[in-house]
């Protein structure tokens, strides 16, 4: 509420979004206040529904609602009303965690699109500044409750009483932090290359190091920036220092070392008919819709299991599950590999590895097949 007023003292015309989340019957009329608001202030407004339902991960699963709209809009940037006191509350919530310096570095001033112009302002002076405007505002009753809540009010009070101003020195911790994690960042991400990771280059690398190649690896491949908890990435630093073949990172999700090179595999993509498009690694182009799908247990080809076939072939076991069976009636391919059934005249299938991915390099794995 606060934001939208200076968005508008600052001759700003934002189009104000309010999200009913749809997990209390008081929310239809909190959404009424913010559109009731807006028109006050001559501001364009929309709500969106979220429609969650009650159950485990709440705070998680509302989170990634929101963000999936804020992702949806078709702006250029989004403002949010996070403050000094949310982002304190974050880092002492991702301490108690376990978190590195990236978690700790709290909620930035701006990450692409999302803005935060509010972040070093006190819920205190914000309040205040709302109480002598007469701008009205709803407590959200579940921000009493769960972790944040508990964060919010009883151990920020406490620490407030013990050392005042305790909340503005976390934030600025934060914002140390966040310049320590940019430089940190910027030098491991030298240790990447299209192919994934060297692993005598890993090891030789310091440990912060180390943790942020693996997890900028598995941001380029997954496409997004998603934390991976600095416990699993201690773990892996460990296994691949032993030169464990395969180290399980969650969702499916693997680093894999292979001819002293670090991967990071997906997970393994689902049967698919396709003529165009997307399967696993590959970009698939087909001159009529073909079958896709990883090895089946047992599976066998021209009288032999096709597993040892990919074996002979120079496939590693990692990778086995990304080289596709391609199959087209009682056809049966395995590019590189073996074929069965008699080509069909004129079929014709074209599979090119992804830009950046990990995969090539293992027995018939090419850029292109």
């Amino acid at each position: 509420m606060v934001l939208m007023h200076l968005c508008a003292l600052a001759g700003l015309r934002p189009e104000v979004v309010s999200l009913d989340h749809g997990l209390r019957k008081e929310s239809a009329s909190e959404v009424m206040l913010v559109q009731q608001t807006a028109a006050a202030l001559n501001l364009p407004f929309s709500t969106r529904r979220l429609g969650l339902k009650p159950g485990s991960g709440m705070a998680a699963r509302a989170r990634q609602a929101r963000l999936d709209v804020w992702a949806d809009l078709p702006v250029d940037h989004v403002l949010l009303a996070h403050h000094q006191d949310d982002q304190a509350e974050t880092v002492l919530d991702r301490l108690s965690r376990g978190a590195g310096a990236r978690g700790l570095s709290g909620m930035a001033l701006q990450s692409g699109r999302l803005v935060r112009p509010l972040l070093c302002e006190s819920r205190a002076d914000l309040q205040q500044w709302a109480k002598r405007k007469g701008i009205w505002w709803v407590e959200d009753p579940s921000n009493t409750k769960g972790t944040r809540g508990w964060m919010r009010h009883r151990v920020m009070p406490l620490l407030e009483e013990r050392r005042p101003g305790s909340a503005a020195c976390i934030a600025r911790s934060a914002a140390h932090l966040a310049q320590d994690e940019a430089v940190l960042s910027a030098l491991a991400s030298r240790l990447l290359d299209p192919q994934g990771l060297a692993l005598e280059t890993l090891r030789e690398a310091p440990p912060a190091l180390q943790r942020r190649a693996l997890a900028q690896l598995l941001e380029r491949e997954r496409g997004e920036r998603r934390e991976l908890s600095a416990k699993l990435l201690d773990l892996s630093v460990e296994l691949l220092s032993l030169e464990r073949g395969v180290v399980e990172i969650g969702g499916g999700w693997r680093f894999v070392l292979h001819k002293g090179r670090v991967h990071c595999l997906p997970p393994k993509p689902a049967p698919a008919e396709l003529q165009e498009g997307r399967w696993g690694p590959w970009n698939v182009v087909a001159s009529t819709a073909v079958g896709l799908r990883s090895v089946e247990l047992g599976e066998r080809m021209n009288g032999r299991r096709v597993v040892d076939l990919m074996r002979q072939a120079g496939l590693p076991c990692p990778l086995r599950p990304y080289l596709p069976i391609i199959h087209l009636g009682p056809q049966r391919w395995l590019p590189g590999v073996s074929f069965q059934g008699g080509a069909p005249s004129g079929v014709h299938v074209r599979l090119e590895a992804s830009p950046g991915t990990t995969l090539l390099g293992g027995g018939p794995f090419q850029r292109l097949l």
